[in-house]
């Protein structure tokens, strides 16, 4: 097995395992199996007639691993047929460190490695259990939107479940760069045409809602001019933010190219005297 496996590369193999051992062993249907697995009933299909990821059970049929995938699968059984994204990783996790303890000698660079990949461990699956929350939290909102017959307050409501679905999005993306263990490429945004932004969300709301909040009587309408007043300052704070780390982009990008054309420059030759 090779050195730096991620838990995407072997989770196919892990659900092929999971799948046959859940429909053929345990009894579950093939439509529940794909709910715990994340998966749609054709592609529990696949993994069942072995057209879909053979070559990584072969790789995963090592007894040390398949005693952690039955105790999950046991777990699962335990637990009424329940498991989440961050479990299923937990597992890929601890069946890559079982994978590299085979390949890996114990000397003091690879109990380094196993450091921070317990530190990897931990953050990413801290990422994804917040994700699973903030995508649980946004359905729960939209459930209790849908019955609500006040337009105003419903759309409260269903403004906090797209800020749910927001912070999944952005979570998700984080640990996907994290996990990737790349070095971040970030586009410089013209600097000029972001301090225009920034000016302009300040020119905007230079007044705020501060006044209309005073007019206001009923306390939901109060709320409401809340909302719009804390996302603007969040506006404005990210905004500012994006500017001073673009700004200090640019500027170590400008010295680099300016200590190169200084290296490239042929020696000056000294003067006689």
């Amino acid at each position: 097995m090779p050195r730096n496996v991620k838990p995407e590369d072997i989770i196919p193999g892990l659900r092929a395992i999971i799948a046959k051992k859940l429909v053929n062993e345990k009894g579950f249907p093939k439509k529940k199996t794909a709910e715990i697995l994340g998966l749609s009933p054709p592609a529990i299909t696949l993994y069942l007639q072995g057209k879909r990821a053979g070559d990584l059970v072969d790789v995963l049929s090592r007894p040390e691993v398949a005693e952690k995938i039955d105790d999950f699968v046991e777990c699962i059984v335990d637990k009424n047929g329940k498991a989440s994204i961050s479990e299923l990783y937990d597992l890929a996790f601890d069946v890559i460190s079982v994978l590299e303890k085979e390949t890996v000698s114990e000397d003091l660079g690879s109990r380094s490695l196993s450091s921070d990949r317990k530190k990897l461990r931990r953050l990413l699956r801290t990422l994804r259990e917040r994700v699973e929350v903030e995508q649980r939290a946004s359905e729960d909102f939209m459930r209790v939107a849908s019955n609500l017959n006040n337009n105003l307050l419903r759309m409260i409501i269903r403004m906090i479940a797209r800020d749910c679905i927001k912070h999944a999005d952005l979570i998700s993306i984080a640990a996907q760069i994290i996990e990737s263990e790349k070095e971040v490429e970030i586009d410089l945004i013209d600097r000029q045409l972001l301090s225009k932004l920034l000016a302009q969300e300040e020119k905007y709301h230079v007044h705020g809602l501060d006044d209309v909040r005073d007019l206001i009587e009923h306390p939901l309408l109060k709320i409401v001019i809340d909302y719009v007043e804390s996302d603007e300052r969040k506006h404005e704070k990210t905004l500012k933010s994006l500017l001073e780390y673009i700004s200090s982009l640019g500027e170590a990008k400008e010295k680099s190219q300016s200590k190169e054309r200084r290296s490239s420059l042929p020696p000056q030759p000294h003067s006689a005297r």
